[in-house]
């Protein structure tokens, strides 16, 4: 079950007016599966397997909440997913695989962007990711009645708000 859609992707994020949908699909698919497994731990079965469920709606869509009379704003993991999945996506969208290896994207009207402004653009997203997922943190511990499996520090992987690409933790410095 898929968390947000391509479409839902657009909207989310400016990833254009002409979306690759076989590479956005594969994006969101790795986003949902891997970074935010990596995440969520163990919570990540419970997001899936209650998604639709109306007692998720705010966690999924997002909301407010208030902390010691403070109120706050979480975006909700979806639009976590579309942060996680954008940056996939800037990733894979400038290149193609042929039978020559793969190679970048270049028409008469266009010249790629530098890896270095790539790499910028895909840190920014996790980034964004990174702060998103912070409040959302705040959010299920404030809601753990609701959410009572939720609990970072008791998963039996290496669980922590930090977004992950590859090998590198990215977290706000």
């Amino acid at each position: 079950m898929a968390l947000i859609t391509n479409t839902e992707l657009k909207t989310l994020r400016d990833v254009g007016s002409k979306i690759d949908i076989a590479k956005a699909d594969e994006a969101i698919k790795l986003a949902e599966t891997v970074d935010l497994y990596v995440i969520l731990g163990n919570f990540y079965f419970d997001v899936v397997a209650n998604a639709a469920e109306l007692s998720y709606t705010d966690l999924m869509d997002g909301s407010t909440f208030t902390v010691n009379g403070r109120p706050f704003i979480q975006s909700g993991i979806k639009a976590l997913v579309a942060d996680l999945a954008y940056a996939r996506y800037v990733d894979m969208i400038n290149t193609n695989f042929s039978p020559f290896g793969i190679t970048v994207k270049s028409t008469q009207d266009s010249v790629p962007i530098t890896e270095g402004k790539l790499k910028q653009i895909i840190l920014q997203a996790r980034r964004d990711a990174d702060v998103k997922f912070g409040i959302i943190d705040l959010y299920l511990d404030q809601n753990k009645s609701t959410f009572p499996r939720y609990d970072v520090a008791e998963d039996d992987i290496n669980c922590n708000p930090k977004i992950v690409n590859g090998a590198q933790n990215w977290s706000i410095i």
